[in-house]
Formats: structure tokens, sequence, C-alpha cells
């Protein structure tokens, strides 16, 4: 039998060894701490010192969870196989210890998640040029509007019903109903070509209401909302645009305030006046032209970022500027990011010269783009080409573009927002993405510097 003060300095080696075992292959050792039980202010430094030296900025959080996981469940069986040593005068203090320091590697994935980047975002955002932090103007955060298109549908739908008590108005194109991906990834086809239930929709609504995780509602009634799906869209089916007008009239919003269109016979994209690739083009920049009744034969091309802000909005409209008064412009997302939103660094934001004077009092829209749509994909075709500037230039509107970058590791392959789980608690205030996207509304919602 192995002596007690041999046994204590078996138990003393476990923990810290194993806690930071995972970091081994991708950075040089760090040294064992004290013999002696750690707390938070040991621990914590250690991972961020191991991260530090890891050559590939590139590491995901998802990739060290699992790797730290693998590692404390070993450490935890060879800890268990020491204890069965232990005598009966020593093994109180030594199984204190020893389930002291495994509780702190257990929770190391949590203190990694707080300790680290975020993302690979925030490591490209480390050696990008320094971008700007996005401006305080005052914008109305009480009288917010949102669109997108295919995964920016299903995340306009459901950052509309989150926050139904400031989002007056809703544009979905290709997208939707709020809940459907709550079965996770196996679920989405059925979302997006089966025949998904709007009335489900509402039922998970009411569930997230009662439990605080959105907000009333009875706010959803006063909203007015553009429902679009191509009648060519070989992407999203007509089930998903039905769901959505179940949904959308099953909380009680009226007639007047709802308008579906879905005779167009336009793939899946957003529809635009400047837009190169015809109605029935599918591929990126996913943005088309197509005339008003789908075609293009003498017929005026569909204005869609218009049309959607036409319902949105609620009010007649200056028609849009032909030259802009400013220029979109970058900014960096990181400082509004939540953990785990595997958003992109950087995002972008038009400003109508007019609404950069204190005290103008702007309204705000925020664009989701598509699957595969964001800049670093399709460059300006989105922030700076689709028509929504325009029309914000002329009627005092600021676009907000938020990014969401690819990560095939995260489950995210194709930049899609998340409408499905791969962040977290996606349909509730508390998802990553919608937390995220609400933290730079109320940052632009500021007054000042």
């Amino acid at each position: 039998m192995v002596a007690p003060s041999h046994q204590v300095k078996i138990l003393d080696r476990i923990p810290m060894g194993c806690a930071l075992a995972p970091f081994a292959a991708d950075a040089k050792r760090v040294p064992d701490r004290k013999r002696q039980a750690p707390g938070v202010s040991t621990v914590l430094p250690s991972v961020s010192e191991a991260f530090a030296k890891a050559p590939s900025a590139r590491i995901t959080i998802a990739q060290w969870t699992r790797r730290i996981a693998s590692i404390t469940l070993q450490c935890g069986r060879d800890a268990r196989r020491r204890l069965v040593w232990l005598r009966p005068w020593g093994g109180f203090r030594m199984r204190k210890l020893a389930f002291m320091r495994l509780a702190f590697a257990a929770l190391i994935p949590l203190a990694f998640s707080i300790a680290s980047p975020l993302s690979g975002a925030k490591a490209a955002a480390q050696s990008a040029p320094r971008l700007a932090k996005l401006p305080a103007l005052g914008v109305d955060a009480n009288h917010v509007t949102v669109s997108g298109l295919s995964s920016g549908g299903f995340m306009a739908a459901q950052f509309a019903v989150i926050h139904s008590a400031t989002v007056t108005g809703v544009g979905i194109v290709a997208g939707g109903p709020y809940g459907c991906g709550l079965g996770g990834a196996m679920v989405t086809p059925a979302c997006m070509t089966g025949t998904p239930s709007g009335q489900g929709a509402r039922l998970v609504a009411e569930m997230n209401e009662m439990a605080g995780l959105i907000d009333p509602l009875a706010h959803i009634k006063g909203q007015r909302v553009y429902l679009f799906r191509g009648a060519a869209d070989t992407v999203v089916g007509q089930g998903a645009l039905d769901a959505l007008r179940d949904f959308y009239k099953g909380v009680g919003v009226p007639e007047a305030n709802l308008q579906v269109l879905g005779a167009f016979s336009a793939q899946h994209a957003f529809l635009s006046l400047t837009a190169g690739s015809d109605c029935g083009y599918l591929g990126a920049p996913f943005v088309n032209h197509c005339g008003a009744d789908g075609t293009t034969g003498g017929l005026p091309r569909y204005d869609q970022p218009g049309a959607i802000l036409s319902k949105a909005l609620g009010a007649p409209l200056s028609p849009p500027v032909n030259s802009l008064s400013s220029a979109p412009q970058s900014f960096a997302q990181a400082p509004y990011l939540s953990p785990l939103s595997e958003m992109a660094s950087t995002g972008y934001l038009y400003v109508p010269e007019p609404c950069r004077t204190a005290g103008a009092k702007c309204r705000i829209h925020v664009v989701f783009h598509g699957c595969s749509q964001a800049s670093a994909y399709v460059r300006d075709s989105v922030y700076g080409k689709l028509g929504y500037n325009g029309w914000a230039d002329s009627n005092r509107i600021v676009v907000l573009y938020p990014q969401v970058e690819k990560n095939a590791l995260a489950g995210n392959p194709l930049g899609c927002w998340d409408w499905w789980g791969y962040t977290g608690p996606f349909a509730t205030r508390y998802g990553p993405q919608t937390r995220s996207v609400q933290a730079m509304i109320d940052r632009l919602a500021q007054s000042g510097s």
C-alpha cells in the first residue's frame, strides 16, 4: 500500500495537469501551479495564457471545448483510480482537494468562453486594420423595422417576434415561421420545403411568452408585415410562406397590415432594380431583377427594398434618390457580440447625411443577408447595391447590415443566420445573435459620442 505522504503528491499532480493538457497540442505546456487547491484567479490566467500561445487563431471554442471535455473525463478516471488508495485517516482532506480541482477542470469550458476570443471573427479582427465603432446617432429604437432573405428571412421573423415591443414592421423574403428550427438541423429541410405549421409556431411563441423569453405577443398585432416567396423558388417552398401567413393571422395581425406575395416567377433571391442576374437565376449574389409579373417583357422591374420599406413603415415614402448623400461604412462588430454568436468581425452601416446631425431622430432598418450572402462572399451586393440605401437617403432611415461568417465546425458551413440552434437559444431574447444585433441597435440609439 502507498504511504499517505506519497498519496498526497500523486493526487496533487492530477487535476491541474489534466485541466491544462488540452492545450498541449497547440501551445507549450503551462507549468503546474503550486500544490494548493486553485481558485478561479489561477485557472483563468492559465487558460488565457495557453490560448495566447496557440499558433492558430482560427481554433474555435467548439474545438477547444471538445478537447477539454475528453481530457477532463480521462482526468476523472485517473483520479478515481488513485482515490481507491486513500487511507481512512487521510481520506477527507485528499478527497476534498481532488474533487475541488476536478470541479474547476470541468468549469474550464465556461471559463474559456469568457476569457478567450469568441470566434474566428474576433481573431481576424485583431490582425485586420482597426475598424471604427458604431456611431451614437440617437436613432428611434422604439420603432425598428427589419427584413431579410432566406436564413435572414427566418432571422427577421424571429427577431420581430422576440422584440415585438420595439419592432413595428418586418419584411420576410423566402423565409419561414418563428421557432420552426427548434428540432435542430435535422428539421430544417421540413421547415424550408415541407409544410411547417403556423399554428405550431404560435404555440411555441406562446410558451416562450409565458416563460418571459420574448416580448408579449400582443405587440405583433400592430406590426406591418410583408411576406414574399417567388413561385419559381427551388430552395424555400410554398409551405413556408403559408405557415408565415397563418402565424401572423393567428396572432391577430389585421388584413390591412399583412401583404402576402407568392405569384412572382422569381427564384431564391432579393429582387432589385439594379441587379445584373435574371429573375430565374439561382446563385450568388442572390440578388436578381424581375418585372412586376415575374418577367421583363416591357414591364417595370420590381423594387423589393422599396416595397418592403413602404409596407413596414406604413406611410407613403419619398422616391429614392439617384445620388446618395453618403457612402456605406464598415464598423467593428466585435464590441457588440455575445459569446458564441459566430458573427463576422465587420458589419456595415448606411447613414444618410441628415441623420448625422445631433437630434435628427432618424428611423432604423436592419437587413439580414441570406446564406453565403455576407460581404465576405458577395462584396457590396447587399449593403451597397441592393437598393435600400437610396430609399433610406430620401426618408431619413439608418440601415444596419450585420454580418455572419461561415464556420463548419460550429455547424454553420454556409454562413447562415441561426434559426435552428447552432449558437444556443436562438428563438429567445438570450440568443447570441439576437442579443448582438440588439446591442448594435442600442448603440445607434445612444446620443452623444
